[in-house]
């Protein structure tokens, strides 16, 4: 095994991506961080088509036809997928340069650059796409970068290591295969010619130990042994019970997992699609640690196209991958629709994609000031994963209207909020700087659409005084991206809406005032009459951290018209996001059949 280490390093990385007419990309350029880059934004928005396309480029997927875009019933006749590879340094080093053979020089920044436009055009003769690659040399007058027509030989494409990691990994399905990272890794056990020799002695004797000792095998012999009976040419018939070579040995290498404290650790095919996931992710680790670049004479840039590593994995763990992602060498690009991985990187390696009537489009977020991340983190510091991937932010008061609303905004909508990419950012006691921020924030993370949900008190009126919208008016109440949710706060707004019944059961059902009999307690509260309405208040002041939930769940089951302004918060949901109007009975009840 030829050690990594005495090879010299490709000291490059890709500096941005260009793609044309690939999968559901009609055109895309995606700047690349020199670590890791996180690709985010709502299905179908194009990252997996990205990180196929980096794949295809470096020369690890084959494109088929269907790798190219269609409109209707028209197909592409071509795509192209360009690499803009920069030096880590001033310049490239020697082996690098060497392997480029000229087509290199100045780029777009500092230090040395080259790009690779990889080509790919239908065959007559076959589903699979033709790749034609050819150098780009950076012109300083237009400021682009041309086609010199010039092929990159093999050399130059064993400069990027390429490895592409979806998100269907399982380990246990990799186990049998020669040519899955699991096989690579155990093809060369990296054992000694001596203790090879040693150890395949041993084998040899405890297989026929084991013969000697099982009649079963040996009754099996003696069958096998009678082929020769009706075949000619067969004068001897072994039985070999364990492997001759360590290398088919490998092969029945098993991990066993086990939670410890004496419980039995149980085979990695009888363990969740979590685990398996996971195992599979250090398995490639691995293979990159021993395996790459170990033929190819320099020690190459690691590509690492990773789809969904938090696939399988509960909240938690989705976090903790973030460590995993930064250990691994070389470049990472990471598609991943886990809110609770986005809400721990550093935001300035997201790459938001948005689809639109002019295609994808991406949003970066350029670090200006220190500052102006402590802002994103400060203000937005529980739903930040979640903003990544919304399609619109209802800016509310707290936390009973964020815990509320979604309740009461269901039926109305036709579908839970988080299945429109609806986030509900609760606001705790605004301010009006607390809104400006936020608000220039959503902006940053590519003009995220937002509704400002606000009380009509003076508390209310302050947070949006001197506020102004995507449109550039001063926010108001008669804004078009304000709603007033009542006269007063969320508690007013239930007993308003004519939820005292729901209220009142909750109540007694939940927070009972007394309890000397398990069995039953003490009402909370009285049957609603106008002079007991400070008790209603108390009570839903004193449990707005959960009640609201309860109390809306329980009105919508029983049919209530949701509150005016929830019923207006909606439609203006709707129509922003060019939502129908739901046909079914529940809108029908919590609309007041509006």
């Amino acid at each position: 095994m030829t050690a990594l280490d005495d090879s010299p390093t490709a000291d490059l990385w890709i500096d941005e991506v260009r793609v044309y007419n690939f999968r559901n990309i009609v055109e895309v350029r995606v700047p690349l961080e020199p670590g890791a880059t996180f690709l985010v934004g709502e299905n179908n928005a194009g990252k997996s088509s990205l990180l196929l396309a980096i794949a295809t480029a470096c020369g690890v997927h084959r494109a088929t036809r269907d790798d190219l875009h269609r409109t209707g019933e028209t197909i592409a006749s071509d795509a192209t997928v360009d690499l803009i590879v920069r030096s880590a340094g001033d310049e490239f080093a020697e082996v690098v340069s060497q392997r480029l053979g000229g087509n290199y020089g100045s780029g777009p920044g500092p230090g040395e650059w080259t790009a690779i436009r990889t080509r790919l055009l239908g065959s007559g003769e076959s589903p699979f796409l033709v790749a034609r690659r050819s150098f780009l040399t950076w012109d300083p007058s237009t400021q682009g970068w041309l086609e010199t027509g010039l092929p990159p030989n093999l050399q130059v494409l064993e400069l990027l290591a390429a490895n592409l990691v979806e998100a269907s990994r399982d380990v246990s399905a990799d186990v049998l295969s020669r040519t899955s990272n699991w096989g690579r890794v155990l093809s060369d056990l990296g054992v000694s010619a001596a203790d090879r020799e040693n150890l395949e002695e041993g084998l040899a004797d405890l297989s026929t130990t084991l013969q000697e000792a099982s009649p079963t095998l040996g009754r099996l012999s003696q069958e096998l042994l009678r082929m020769k009976d009706t075949q000619s040419g067969i004068e001897e018939v072994q039985l070999r019970p364990l492997p001759g070579r360590l290398e088919e040995l490998a092969r029945s290498v098993d991990i066993l997992v086990g939670a410890g404290n004496g419980t039995p650790a149980l085979p990695m095919h009888l363990q969740g699609l979590g685990s398996r996931s996971v195992a599979a992710l250090r398995v490639f680790n691995a293979l990159l640690e021993l395996r790459i670049g170990v033929d190819r004479g320099v020690r190459p840039q690691v590509v690492t196209l990773l789809e969904e590593p938090e696939a399988h994995l509960h909240p938690q763990a989705q976090t903790a991958m973030q460590q995993f992602i930064r250990e691994l060498p070389g470049q990472v690009v990471v598609a991943t629709h886990s809110n609770a991985l986005i809400g721990e990187i550093d935001l300035q390696a997201v790459r938001i994609l948005r689809t639109s009537a002019e295609g994808t489009q991406i949003h970066a977020l350029e670090r200006k000031t220190a500052d102006k991340l402590a802002v994103f983190r400060r203000y937005i510091s529980r739903p930040l994963g979640e903003l990544f991937f919304a399609r619109m932010v209802i800016l509310v008061d707290g936390a009973a209207e964020r815990i509320t609303l979604p309740v009461l905004l269901s039926p109305l909508l036709g579908r839970d909020i988080a299945g429109l990419g609806v986030t509900i950012l609760d606001m705790q006691g605004p301010s009006k700087e607390w809104v400006q921020k936020v608000i220039a924030a959503l902006d940053e993370l590519g003009g995220i659409l937002w509704i400002a949900f606000v009380d009509n008190d003076s508390s209310g009126m302050k947070a949006i005084d001197g506020c102004v919208g995507s449109d550039g008016v001063p926010l108001s109440p008669e804004h078009h991206q304000v709603v007033i949710s009542g006269e007063k706060q969320l508690e007013q707004l239930l007993l308003d809406a004519g939820y005292a019944q729901e209220i009142e059961a909750v109540a007694n059902r939940h927070d009972p005032r007394l309890a000397p009999d398990p069995r039953a307690g003490e009402p909370r509260l009285s049957p609603y009459l106008p002079e007991v309405e400070a008790e209603y208040m108390a009570f839903l002041k004193s449990s707005k951290g959960w009640s609201g939930e309860l109390i809306a769940r329980e009105a919508m089951q029983n049919g209530r018209k949701a509150p005016l302004a929830v019923i207006e918060l909606a439609s203006r949901i709707r129509e922003t996001l060019s939502i129908d109007e739901p046909v079914t009975d529940e809108y029908r009840a919590a609309s007041g059949g509006a």
